[in-house]
Formats: structure tokens, C-alpha cells, sequence
């Protein structure tokens, strides 16, 4: 685990469903770890062919942002 990363940006590519899910599966692995004592700001927005995580990484997202975490994606509001 990199305990330093405070910021990732992967806006504005061309990731897949699977590339993002993976993103969020090992944030929420790092995240999980580390405990909620860190934050972290991830943007995922803007990717070609308007690609959003899906599934298991959608729950994953809300336990972070209710931890403290900022994640930005172009999923619609919950």
C-alpha cells in the first residue's frame, strides 16, 4: 500500500467498465487496510464512450465517499 497518494486523475481517458471496477476494487482493498484514518480524491470522469463503473465497484464507491473519500465519477446521483 502507498500511504502518500492523496490524489489520482484518470479523467478524460479511454478506460474500460473493467479497467474502472478494477481502479475501485483496489482502492477499496487499499482502503480497507488502511482504515478510514486517510482520504484519497479519485476523478474517473470523462471517459470515452461514457463508461461508469458498475456493480460491486458502485457500493465500493459510496463506502469510500461516506469515509471521507472524494470520488468523482459521472454516475448519476444516489
Amino acid at each position: 500500500q502507498n500511504y502518500k497518494i492523496r490524489l489520482i486523475d484518470f479523467s478524460d481517458n479511454r478506460l474500460s467498465q473493467v479497467d474502472l471496477n478494477n481502479i475501485i476494487q483496489d482502492l477499496h482493498d487499499n482502503y480497507e487496510a488502511s482504515g478510514s484514518n486517510r482520504s484519497l480524491r479519485l476523478n474517473i470522469k470523462n471517459q470515452a464512450g461514457q463508461v461508469i463503473p458498475s456493480g460491486d465497484a458502485i457500493e465500493k464507491i459510496n463506502t469510500m465517499v461516506a469515509a471521507g473519500w472524494t470520488i468523482d465519477t459521472d454516475l448519476p446521483p444516489s
